[in-house]
């Protein structure tokens, strides 16, 4: 009889970096298949653990799609937050930039906050990712609080970007920079319009409208 050979230890991971391996098993899936078709059995096969192993870290499914969304929402806001102040024009381009440069260099995480969910807690997060673009337009325009015609557009224009930005994601014919100037067209033209349907944003939105820097 030959003799047993001895076994590896078993490599322990410390408990932030199995959560972290366990989200980005779920993002991978979701990124995918939509957060609806998540489960905890494809999460658990896809991180090579047991699902008695995914329910210690996270007790319910619901549990775990919101720490995974909020995850994803917490990444593009800072990327969104690292763009330094400046001229109005100037933190807008800077933004969209981030923006699409997050797209890139994380898309299956980008691909979470567009997943749909029923759930209200996913949608709260949602929320305040729609919150912190506008407190980025606020704080480029100077103003704490965006006038209600301007909220709405900002709204509808965030749909905007978000259905360009997929389009790229599968089509890379065009360079970043060019999108970039596609959305920051948009906006404008957006912003634009605002003002000739509310005269009251004329004079919040011209520092952004009139930049010497692009003339």
């Amino acid at each position: 009889m030959s003799p047993r050979r001895p076994q590896a230890p078993r490599h322990r991971l410390k408990p932030e970096q199995r959560r972290t391996d366990l989200l980005e098993a779920a993002t991978t899936l979701t990124a995918a298949h939509g957060l609806d078709r998540l489960t905890m059995a494809d999460v658990a096969a896809a991180a090579g653990v047991s699902e008695g192993l995914l329910y210690y870290y996270f007790p319910t499914r619901q549990a775990l799609t919101v720490a995974l969304v909020d995850r994803a929402a917490q990444r593009l806001m800072a990327a969104l937050q690292a763009v330094p102040d400046g001229a109005p024009r100037a933190q807008l381009l800077g933004a969209l930039d981030a923006y699409l440069r997050h797209v890139e260099e994380d898309p299956a995480s980008w691909q979470v906050l567009l997943s749909p969910s029923q759930d209200a807690a996913v949608a709260a997060i949602h929320a305040q990712v729609e919150q912190a673009s506008a407190a980025l337009l606020g704080r480029a325009l100077g103003t704490s609080a965006l006038p209600p015609a301007l909220a709405l557009t900002l709204r509808g224009w965030l749909q905007f970007e978000q259905a360009v930005s997929a389009g790229w994601l599968q089509d890379r014919t065009l360079p970043r920079e060019q999108v970039v100037a596609l959305l920051a067209g948009a906006f404008l033209g957006a912003a634009q319009a605002v003002t000739a349907a509310d005269p009251a944003c004329a004079a919040l939105l011209r520092p952004l409208l009139d930049d010497p820097a692009s003339n």
